[in-house]
């Protein structure tokens, strides 16, 4: 494990920016629609009666490249924020850990939290960049900003207003990047935990969209509130000296008041419809950045970072309970109930924990084959975990590994050995095919020895 290749920190950091950037070109149409929706009824008027009015009315009035009017602003502020996240994310990650004792749920969920804050203060100019240039078309033309880029932007803010102006709605962008990060940790993991749990989807690219889109439901439903408070400190102007509002209680106040409680999600399915999408295309982008560095730079495989650790299981039956329910409910009430006759013998590759080799399985369930790898084991990391401490407890106890070993199953030993269809046909027939050949029952073997036969 030690001589194990694996990417630098700071290509990881590189990465991450490049693959948020990707997906940004894809989505900045939506964030422009929803910044839109946030910015209508500022001036006294509602402007769009829905998002599909407002992409309509943009395009008719405005051009069809009007959709991607602030892009330069939006990649800037991927390159900052989520460079930055992930480098501050990495850091902390590295100081608050032991050595051999991983970080609680609540730990990491505070240190993203953290690091998704720290991240947006970097990346607020580049935000307030956005925010301005998605709404200026909304604007008559003699209010317009007319900002050519987002290098623009940013010194005509610096010159025309100040530099500390860059930073204007920081509060509500960092307190949103918190919400969206414990949001999405809440969220994400629970819910590609059902979906694989529920048998009907496999761990792969289809998986991780189903859990991004409901991560990115509740994700929208907590945040949105501060976005649009956000949103329209950024977008105010000053005149004489005495800002549109004070601060996000002022803004959450005033829409409250003027445009109704619901305002506050205004802009919620464009928001939505981003959020989503986004976290998937910037994953798979960051798959593929990692696969192609792995494959072509350190000259070997790349595990996916999206899959789950797995343990393996011993093949030995004996050591593993039934996978059919011990208790029954039946007319005479609950009773305790067993294997079927059939099922307590032991055919090749058929027990307990790969049942899906037994013939019955495979003739029940033709249609579920195709999914099936009896070679990966059904436990949870959590038990992998368990299985890892008590194992070092045995070897304190005994005073070594090999007198640890001595005393364990196989599905006790650390760490558990790796499972592929060459040790699980090892396991099943290796000694009896090499006590058949040494036998003679297969004939003479031309050119065989003792040791070729162990082989």
């Amino acid at each position: 494990m030690s001589g194990e290749k694996t990417v630098p920190n700071a290509v990881k950091f590189a990465f991450g920016g490049t693959a948020g950037m990707g997906a940004t070109l894809v989505v900045q149409p939506l964030d422009l629609v929803k910044n839109r929706m946030q910015l209508s009824g500022t001036t006294g008027k509602k402007e769009y009666r829905s998002s599909m009015h407002a992409l309509t009315s943009i395009i008719k009035n405005e051009g069809f490249f009007a959709i991607y009017n602030g892009l330069s602003a939006g990649l800037l502020r991927q390159a900052t924020y989520t460079t930055t996240r992930l480098g501050t994310y990495s850091f902390l990650m590295e100081k608050f850990t032991e050595k051999d004792k991983p970080l609680s749920f609540a730990m990491k969920a505070g240190l993203g939290m953290a690091a998704g804050g720290i991240g947006s203060f970097v990346g607020t100019p580049a935000e307030l960049a956005l925010i301005r240039m998605t709404g200026d078309g909304r604007l008559p033309p003699d209010q317009r900003r007319n900002y050519k880029g987002v290098v623009n932007a940013l010194t005509r803010i610096t010159k025309e207003e100040g530099v500390l102006t860059l930073w204007r709605g920081c509060t509500p962008t960092v307190i949103r990047a918190m919400v969206v990060n414990a949001a999405q940790l809440a969220t994400y993991s629970q819910a590609k935990q059902a979906l694989l749990q529920s048998g009907k989807v496999q761990d792969g690219i289809f998986c991780h969209f189903l859990a991004s889109m409901i991560s990115g439901l509740a994700t929208t439903i907590a945040s949105m509130p501060v976005d649009i408070a956000k949103t329209r400190i950024q977008s105010m102007k000053v005149i004489d000296g005495k800002p549109e509002y004070k601060n996000a209680f002022d803004v959450w106040g005033k829409v409250i008041k003027n445009e109704g409680v619901f305002a506050l999600w205004k802009g919620f399915t464009p928001y939505y419809m981003r959020l989503g999408p986004h976290t998937v295309l910037t994953f798979i982008i960051l798959e593929q950045m990692n696969a192609a560095y792995y494959k072509y730079v350190l000259k070997q495989e790349m595990k996916s970072v999206l899959q789950s650790t797995r343990g393996v299981r011993s093949l030995n039956s004996t050591n593993f309970p039934a996978p059919w329910p011990f208790v029954k409910k039946g007319a005479f009430g609950q009773r305790k109930i067993g294997p079927m006759n059939y099922e307590k013998f032991k055919w090749p590759g058929q027990n307990r924990e790969f049942p899906e080799l037994s013939p019955k399985f495979q003739k029940l369930n033709p249609k579920e084959l195709h999914r099936l790898r009896p070679y990966v084991s059904y436990r949870t990391d959590v038990q992998i975990e368990k299985r890892r401490i008590a194992y070092e407890k045995k070897v304190q106890e005994k005073g070594s590994e090999r007198l640890a070993d001595l005393h364990s199953v196989e599905d006790e030993r650390w760490p558990p050995p790796k499972m592929t269809s060459e040790t699980l046909f090892e396991l099943a027939y290796g000694d009896t095919v090499r006590n058949a050949y040494k036998e003679g029952k297969y004939g003479q073997v031309e050119n065989a020895t003792p040791q070729k036969l162990n082989n």
